[in-house]
């Protein structure tokens, strides 16, 4: 049977074997030859790459030194089943970020996603501005109860707001928040753990003990949205496993988080010197929804990013394994 595969030798026309390197007849060196077209399979016992005949078990060819272990495309019924619509993203992978490309991706998905982001930072501000308009001690206090509850979910809707922009899955204010609310225990346990490490750290500054605290509450247990709603996490493996991605990257993270964390604190400060004067609560309470609005989503981004920009450097996380650990919308 004719070798398909054959080789004609463009010096002196003779016919070569498809795994030859040299013409038979008089020597010259050939071109190598692909065994199958792209969108074909590669046969056993040859390399992908040259054509060669490769024995079972060796890692590279001894033809052209390409891994034989390399993945080739199949044809398309054997590629990942189109089970949702971010089925394509698994030939993609994630870019790791240094610190400006963090910054300026996440002005980006903020307005690309300005309307959808907007309406998550502005819910969690609804009980501070009804409070105005329901005095008592007692209501300010279910109030404030049922804004931090919206916090930690809008915490949650921003984190799947991001993946889901990755994915490429439809993202809405009600579909995010939908898949955040089952999760809400777990996020307001987190989000009130750390709010009173916080706390307590503060009130340990002045003995220098909440220093060192408060630095590794922030650091270590800042990914802890991203642990519940990406890897469906209780609150203590989810702090466990913000603490490990943070491993080794302390200052890093710290760093960053202080770059999306300034520009917030001196928003309150520039509100504060504005607001100087006393302007009465409803005037505070007002100013301090409208930076709130903006502040959360600008740190949920920034904080997401990092956390897959850990991911991808400590576990070359690809779009494919993090579609597999969620569930389409």
């Amino acid at each position: 049977m004719p070798d398909r595969h054959a080789v004609t030798c463009s010096n002196c026309g003779a016919s070569n074997s498809g795994d030859a390197r040299y013409c038979g007849s008089c020597g010259r060196q050939l071109p190598p030859v692909s065994l199958a077209k792209p969108e074909e399979l590669v046969l056993p016992g040859r390399c992908g790459h040259c054509g060669a005949a490769v024995a079972p078990g060796v890692a590279a060819c001894s033809h052209c030194g390409s891994s034989t272990q390399e993945p080739r495309p199949g044809r398309p019924e054997e590629l990942p089943p189109n089970d949702s619509p971010g089925h394509a993203v698994g030939q993609r992978s994630l870019p790791s970020r240094r610190l400006a490309e963090l910054v300026a991706e996440t002005l980006r998905l903020y307005f690309q996603r300005g309307p959808l982001f907007a309406g998550l930072g502005l819910l969690p501000q609804l009980p501070g501005l009804a409070a105005l308009a329901v005095p008592g001690l007692a209501a300010d206090l279910v109030l404030a109860f049922f804004g931090l509850v919206l916090v930690a979910i809008s915490q949650g809707a921003a984190v799947r707001a991001v993946v889901g922009h990755y994915l490429d899955w439809p993202v809405s204010l009600t579909g995010c928040l939908g898949q955040a609310r089952p999760k809400a225990l777990a996020l307001v346990t987190c989000l009130i753990t750390l709010a009173a490490l916080s706390v307590l750290s503060s009130l340990l500054i002045a003995v220098l003990i909440g220093i060192p605290l408060l630095f590794l509450a922030l650091v270590l247990l800042w990914f802890y949205p991203q642990g519940i709603m990406l890897e469906s996490l209780g609150p203590i493996p989810a702090f466990r496993r913000s603490g490990n991605l943070a491993h080794g990257n302390m200052w890093r993270v710290f760093g960053v988080g202080v770059t999306f964390v300034l520009p917030v604190a001196l928003a309150l400060l520039i509100a504060v010197v504005v607001l100087g004067q006393p302007t009465g609560a409803v005037t505070d309470t007002i100013v301090y929804a409208l930076v709130s609005t903006v502040a959360l989503p600008w740190i949920m981004i920034g904080s997401t990013l990092l956390y897959l920009d850990l991911r991808v450097r400590k576990e070359a996380l690809s779009l494919e394994a993090l579609r597999l650990g969620l569930r389409g919308p």
